[in-house]
């Protein structure tokens, strides 16, 4: 805020330079929680995946097995 504002008044006016620095912060807020999410998200769906292939190459090890049988 500006020096000429009294930042313990809630009618005090913000200058143009008050709301840009203020939606800076906002801006570099949301894009750091968007990043974590990201980052989140990214880990789940690796871990989702990693299992889903071991799922699948054990069923085809399963299934390798009784036609080898079946012969």
């Amino acid at each position: 805020m500006s020096m000429e504002n009294d930042l313990n008044t809630a009618h005090t006016p913000a200058t143009k330079d008050d709301l840009e620095r203020l939606e800076g912060k906002i801006v570099g807020k949301m894009e750091h929680l968007l990043s974590e999410q990201i980052k989140a998200t990214e880990g789940k769906i690796e871990h989702l995946l990693s299992e889903q292939t071991k799922a699948t190459e054990q069923l085809l090890a399963d299934q390798a097995q009784c036609y080898s049988r079946s012969r």
